[in-house]
């Protein structure tokens, strides 16, 4: 079975964006800690933006690193 990608409009692509980096402000101010690593679902947020706006556009607009965004939170396990 051939698997179906599903487009999304650039103006949508980019209002997410901006709704996850509104997310990614309101973690900043609020975590525990300096050092927090940053949360699954928004590392996989971002992740999926990069399909349709690419990886300079996503971690320059969330502040985050190349590193951050392919290889944080890939060991996490849920109990």
């Amino acid at each position: 079975m051939k698997k179906v990608r599903q487009t999304t409009s650039p103006e949508a692509a980019a209002k997410s964006l901006e709704e996850l980096e509104t997310r990614f402000n309101h973690w900043r101010q609020n975590k525990a800690y300096r050092r927090e690593s940053i949360p699954l679902d928004l590392l996989q947020a971002a992740r999926a933006l990069t399909d349709h706006l690419g990886h300079t556009c996503v971690k320059s607009r969330l502040g985050i690193s190349g590193d951050q965004l392919k290889h944080g939170a890939l060991s996490f396990t849920p109990l």
